[in-house]
């Protein structure tokens, strides 16, 4: 998949930020987040899991928060995922980018078996 982003840094009244943030709410709920500034856009689809990671900081008259999402694109399912195991390709369906959380599996990062 092709790296794709955008960066946007403005200042803005609080009743804009509490704005953008719940839509911000409202689109990751809805599975679609689309950003845009001026005639850049970038369209995300968040995870029905995602890591989260907050940081807020005081120093002198100066105040920050940082909120930082992040997912591995997975498909969501009504259910949860979606697993099928065969040996036959399912027909007209091209393979999607993002692949299921299940399909990631790297035996290299397995511990040792304590068994001998």
């Amino acid at each position: 998949m092709k790296k794709k982003d955008l960066n946007v840094k403005v200042s803005l009244e609080a009743d804009e930020v509490a704005s953008y943030l719940e839509s911000l709410a409202k689109s990751i709920r809805d599975g679609k987040v689309v950003i845009e500034s001026g005639n850049k856009f970038i369209s995300l689809t968040p995870s029905y899991k995602m890591d989260v990671e907050i940081e807020a900081k005081q120093k002198d008259d100066k105040e920050k928060i940082s909120i930082l999402l992040a997912w591995k694109c997975f498909e969501k399912k009504e259910g949860g995922l979606k697993l099928e195991i065969s040996s036959n390709e399912p027909e007209n369906q091209q393979q999607e980018e993002c692949q299921s959380e299940s399909s990631e599996y790297d035996a290299s990062k397995e511990e040792p078996s304590s068994e001998s």
